[in-house]
């Protein structure tokens, strides 16, 4: 179960809505007097912003650690390789290049509700095509990608190879300290 629940006013912005978001690290629980109304993700903070007609640079949000497996390695390997690092996805490489990506969202639909064996390789179980945004583009246009591709992380290119990532709550962070 998460933390602290987070309570919000449903006449407040979707700038202070991101800005209580990005200090909680949280969901946000919307109520209308002592009713739960709704609930706020990072995702559809993104969503909104895809149809704002704003920009903001996400520069400071950016991941520049992205860490990468080999199709081949096992799902069991993978998810432990998760939970050292502490992280929610990782860069599933064919050949050397990359080809996918592994979410944490795929190990619960395509590994763990199905009862996969864990011995199998993660390649077979990443989300493909691999999605991608070049280096540079401001935070409106990752919006736009990540809602149009229905996706919550981005890979960031510089001339085809992979400099950092963009999560849907590192872009709610941008957002909201813009």
């Amino acid at each position: 179960m998460s933390g602290e629940i987070v309570k919000f006013n449903p006449n407040e912005s979707l700038r202070e809505a991101a800005k209580v978001m990005n200090s909680r690290r949280n969901r946000l629980l919307i109520f209308d007097g002592d009713k739960i109304a709704g609930i706020v993700t990072a995702t559809d903070i993104v969503r909104a912003i895809h149809e704002m007609p704003i920009t903001f640079s996400i520069n400071k949000a950016i991941m520049k650690s992205v860490y990468t497996l080999k199709g081949e390695t096992s799902l069991r390997q993978a998810v432990e390789t998760m939970t050292q690092l502490r992280i929610g996805s990782l860069i599933i490489t064919t050949d050397g290049e990359p080809d996918g990506i592994f979410t944490e969202r795929d190990l619960v639909r395509s590994v763990l509700v199905p009862h996969l064996d864990l011995d199998q390789p993660v390649g077979g179980q990443a989300s493909k095509p691999l999605i991608t945004a070049e280096e540079g583009i401001d935070g409106k246009q990752a919006a736009d990608i990540m809602t149009v591709n229905r996706i919550k992380r981005l890979p960031l290119t510089r001339e085809g190879a992979i400099v950092g990532i963009i999560t849907a709550r590192d872009l709610v962070e941008a957002f909201a300290n813009s």
